[in-house]
């Protein structure tokens, strides 16, 4: 396998937790949206706490794709 490849599905890769992170973000807030008045407030804080966590993995990931975007170019 060459070098391009690797990186090539990296990137694949990467792409698919970015995307799966995007759901769960969007399925969080629609879940705190709709039930805010009824749920227990440590699973409501948890939810925010998982929301906050996927947005900044959502951010990790998407500079990763970024360079390895670059890296690929250079080859």
């Amino acid at each position: 396998m060459t070098k391009l490849d690797e990186k090539k599905l990296e990137i694949d890769f990467l792409q698919k937790q970015f995307f799966v992170s995007l759901a769960v973000m969007f399925a969080l807030l629609s879940w705190m949206a709709t039930h805010y008045m009824n749920a227990n407030l440590l699973i409501l804080s948890l939810a925010f706490v998982a929301f906050f966590f996927s947005a900044g993995f959502v951010v990790v990931v998407h500079k990763r794709i970024k360079l390895l975007i670059r890296e690929v170019r250079e080859l």
